[in-house]
């Protein structure tokens, strides 16, 4: 008994032996773990530590990019101030110059009135010669002046016109009084006798008035009609002052800044991206362009990514049925139903409606339109179209229900172009060098531009910040911007090349114009409404063309 006690004993001993060495075995472990994670907690601070200190760094490194960002943005817009400051004063200058010149120009005429108005006082052949010496030499001196106000091109309302009606007069009045001066000194002269005039002391001839044998043919027409009598000189005298006293037009405060296309569309031919006429242009509210290739009897639509020009659709066939074309000349782009809106010229003379996918939808108009030119959609979705024979504004609902005919033949001279917003039809009327605005009945409101501003207009349109814009091709491409209610000029642009004949224009959201030209392209030009940002964007945009083309 005891024997088996003593065993049972050795056995517990023995399982706590175990146990206890288990339990040392646990310690050890535990402790080992223990210092793994104490080595893992230090390498996740000295870890942390050097993020920490690597954002900072970044950190660091952004504001100074920033801050340099900053200053050299800064030093463009001063540079930019700086130039448009000293635009202004050279504008301001030059406005002053010739604003003196108009006064001298008033006070020759006056004393070409004064000497001419006695002519009639003076009988003797020293005074008629000496009164042809002082016409000459006021008409010399008038013609100087009038060459350097020709020169200085200021965006004002029929001043060039003005100009060309002032020297038409001078010249008429000049002529008209050597005619009387000539006549009168016949009159005087000796009978059986020469007249007194030296040929010694005849004054030199200006390559603008009449030469002696011009004289002598007038003098000779006129006694042989009528003689001269002071009537005539009274009449070219009050024309004279007419023209003299007329008040000039208004100086705006700012010219045409230049600006340059920098990107063209197309080419001569008939495959994809080539035109045989690029009449009509338009584009989607997000900026795909879309074109009338009239003689290619079909709509190219355009799609600009990263600077370059990809043919997003292609439409169109040649002939008279559904879903085909003859001779699209104008297109334009409904925003909010997505459509495209087709006119064609002769022989159907109609509006036909697509799909932005090129499905065609509708067709109407032939049997109302005679000669369709421009074409717009307003904000009802109305398309209105007008005429540029007849003379005349038509408009059709959504569907191609007739809703309004507008006779305008005493109101227009040649229509080109139109644009509606907010109950008001704006027409660029091409002869009339001016746009004219006209409400929904027919009546004339107003006109906007005119010669020496919008010398032939080709297309009118409104800029992302409403404004009115309108394009000319006179002598350069330009455009000129104008309040759309008041009529009052804003600002203006002047291209630094010449196009060809061009057709139509559409404007774009991010404040681009695209002008479709007769050399089979397109032409893209960037211009900004007026704000510093947005000069200063098209600034550096124009500075990046002009290093890339040195580069080329």
């Amino acid at each position: 008994m005891c024997h088996k006690l003593r065993h049972d004993i050795e056995l517990l001993e023995d399982a706590a032996k175990s146990k206890l060495r288990e339990s040392a075995a646990t310690t050890n472990n535990f402790l080992n773990l223990q210092n793994d994670i104490d080595l893992l907690n230090m390498s996740w601070i000295s870890s942390l530590n050097y993020h920490k200190n690597s954002q900072v760094e970044k950190e660091i490194k952004i504001r100074q990019s920033f801050e340099k960002m900053s200053s050299l943005l800064f030093a463009m817009e001063q540079e930019f101030l700086q130039h448009f400051r000293n635009e202004c004063a050279t504008q301001l200058k030059s406005t002053e110059q010739n604003i003196q010149s108009i006064n001298s120009v008033k006070s020759i005429i006056s004393k070409a009135m004064g000497y001419t108005s006695r002519v009639q006082d003076q009988c003797s052949a020293a005074s008629i010669i000496r009164l042809q010496n002082l016409l000459n030499k006021q008409y010399r001196e008038f013609e100087k002046i009038i060459i350097q106000l020709k020169t200085w091109s200021p965006p004002e309302v029929k001043f060039a016109a003005d100009l060309e009606s002032l020297e038409k007069g001078m010249r008429s009045h000049v002529r008209n009084c050597m005619t009387i001066v000539t006549a009168r000194e016949n009159a005087i002269a000796p009978i059986g006798r020469p007249s007194s005039r030296k040929a010694s002391r005849s004054p030199s001839p200006s390559p603008f008035l009449p030469t002696d044998s011009d004289l002598d043919q007038s003098s000779a027409s006129t006694s042989s009609s009528r003689p001269a009598t002071p009537y005539d000189m009274d009449v070219s005298l009050q024309m004279l002052a007419a023209l003299a006293t007329q008040q000039q037009p208004p100086v705006y405060d700012m010219g045409r800044m230049s600006f340059s296309y920098f990107l063209k569309i197309g080419e001569f031919g008939t495959g994809p991206q080539q035109f045989t006429e690029p009449n009509g242009v338009a584009v989607f509210p997000e900026g795909d362009i879309v074109v009338a290739d009239t003689n290619n009897h079909r709509i190219q639509i355009f799609t600009i990514v990263d600077g370059k020009v990809l043919l997003k659709r292609l439409f169109g066939v040649m002939g008279k049925g559904d879903g085909q074309l003859l001779y699209p000349n104008r297109v334009a782009v409904n925003s909010q139903s997505r459509e495209i809106i087709i006119t064609e010229r002769s022989p159907t003379h109609q509006v036909q409606v697509y799909s932005e996918f090129g499905d065609f939808v509708r067709k109407f108009g032939n049997d109302i339109l005679e000669h369709p030119r421009g074409l717009t959609v307003d904000e009802a979705g109305n398309v209105i179209v007008v005429e540029c024979k007849v003379m005349r504004i038509v408009v059709f609902d959504r569907l191609g229900n007739l809703v309004a005919k507008l006779d305008c033949k005493d109101k227009l001279d040649f229509p080109n172009s139109i644009c509606a917003r907010k109950g008001r039809l704006y027409v660029s009327d091409n002869r009339a060098h001016c746009v004219k605005v006209f409400d929904y009945f027919g009546k004339k409101l107003q006109e906007i531009g005119g010669p020496g501003v919008t010398n032939y207009p080709i297309g009118v349109g409104f800029t992302p910040s409403g404004q009115l814009l309108v394009a000319d091709n006179h002598n350069n491409f330009n455009i000129s911007v104008f309040d759309p209610i008041t009529g009052q000029y804003c600002y203006g642009y002047e291209s630094k090349v010449k196009h060809a004949q061009c057709f139509d224009i559409a404007l774009t959201n991010d404040f681009s114009v695209i002008v479709s030209s007769k050399d089979y392209r397109l032409y893209v030009y960037k211009y900004c409404d007026g704000t510093i940002e947005q000069r200063i964007a098209v600034w550096m945009m124009q500075n990046k063309q002009s290093e890339s083309s040195g580069k080329n």
